[in-house]
């Protein structure tokens, strides 16, 4: 039950973002909650892989990098769902700090 809270606080915080960030948009509140839920599966199972895989690179850069792949993660979730999009690189950074600084705010900084 608590994850059906998160996701959909989470997907409120998505459609918060949307409407601030120019460059992301989503249709429907609908769509924000599929975004939400294609984001943990993301997170669950491709984010690991990918950080397992750039982790000389995000050592060399101390840490940097990781910010740089979740950005992509996130553009990719824009690309992967229908009816989310995300213009370019800036908009998908902004977009994603922005929804990590608020869930950060709601959830805590656990």
């Amino acid at each position: 039950m608590r994850l059906i809270i998160q996701g959909l606080i989470s997907s409120l915080i998505l459609l918060v973002v949307a409407y601030i960030v120019p460059g992301v948009s989503i249709d429907t509140p609908f769509t924000a909650v599929v975004v939400f839920f294609v984001f943990m599966v993301v997170n669950v199972f491709l984010r690991p892989i990918i950080k397992l895989i750039t982790l000389p690179i995000n050592i060399i850069t101390l840490g940097i990098f990781g910010l740089i792949v979740n950005v992509f993660l996130f553009w990719f979730i824009g690309w992967l769902v229908p009816g989310f999009t995300i213009d370019n690189f800036w908009s998908a950074t902004a977009g994603l700090v922005l929804f990590t600084l608020m869930q950060s705010l709601i959830y805590g900084f656990d």
